[in-house]
């Protein structure tokens, strides 16, 4: 945690300040804006020292984040296992490893188990929507009634194929990555085009961590599986026809951007002199 120094933070608060995206969305007053600012609070209570009335805090702003958004449970399940770790509760590595798995598969467990709204969502899923509302196939149609995830993806199979199946999920998995929509207009693309920079800059941060420490610094690491299990679960399901959903990974992204460039920039200066 102690990666994160003042530079760091400063470039951190710039990018988002600056962010088209995330600025539209503030002032459209969406969900995810709000889940975006809970969330870093979320972390910064637990993880800071010495905070009063850290366990009403945590448990209060955890009900928020589930509350917004059910993909709240993986920022509390990941940054739970980073506080164990970085405070020495459980001394074992796969200990920790084994119980976040465990919390995360009972999750996804209900998520396929779990009857779906058809009109909204299991529709949607048997039609192939990478996007919502953009189908793959308009025929044939999910018969209407209660449908699990789990009886939607048996749907597909027995229509389509098992490889037209994980196709489809992978085009949905990259598709939470893209920030451009055909039905957009070419100087909305262009603007959100510019945020595919982040990208390279938070693979570069996470690597120049590793080069810095020899090994994954465990906030990094987290931030990655949080944003990893966001895009698993827009595979699972479909991506929304807006980037609306990609929005809260932006400030991790730039988080470890921020991170790399400072790293860099502290690196010249030693050389320089």
């Amino acid at each position: 945690l102690e990666l994160i120094n003042e530079p760091t933070a400063k470039l951190w608060i710039t990018f988002t300040a600056l962010s088209p995206l995330l600025q539209y969305w503030q002032l459209t007053l969406f969900s995810e804006v709000f889940f975006i600012a809970i969330n870093f609070l979320f972390m910064y209570t637990l993880l800071s020292a010495n905070l009063k009335f850290r366990l009403v805090k945590v448990i209060l702003l955890g009900l928020i984040l589930l509350f917004t958004r059910p993909v709240g449970i993986f920022s509390i399940v990941c940054f739970l296992a980073l506080y164990a770790y970085v405070n020495k509760l459980i001394c074992k590595k796969n200990t920790i490893r084994l119980g976040t798995l465990l919390i995360l598969g009972l999750f996804l467990l209900v998520i396929f188990t779990v009857k779906l709204h058809y009109g909204g969502i299991a529709s949607q899923i048997a039609a192939g929507a990478v996007y919502y509302g953009f189908p793959t196939w308009n025929s044939p149609a999910l018969p209407p009634g209660d449908h699990t995830l789990a009886d939607c993806y048996r749907f597909i199979i027995d229509q389509h194929g098992v490889g037209e199946l994980l196709t489809l999920n992978a085009h949905k998995f990259f598709s939470f990555f893209k920030l451009t929509r055909i039905y957009y207009t070419g100087a909305h693309n262009f603007i959100n085009a510019l945020h595919y920079v982040f990208y390279i800059l938070a693979f570069f941060g996470v690597y120049i961590s590793t080069k810095k420490d020899t090994k994954f610094n465990p906030l990094f690491v987290c931030l990655c599986t949080i944003i990893l299990l966001n895009a698993i679960i827009v595979a699972l399901f479909f991506n929304e026809w807006s980037e609306r959903y990609t929005l809260v990974i932006l400030p991790f992204l730039f988080l470890l951007s921020a991170y790399g460039i400072s790293q860099l920039n502290s690196n010249l200066q030693k050389r320089a002199v």
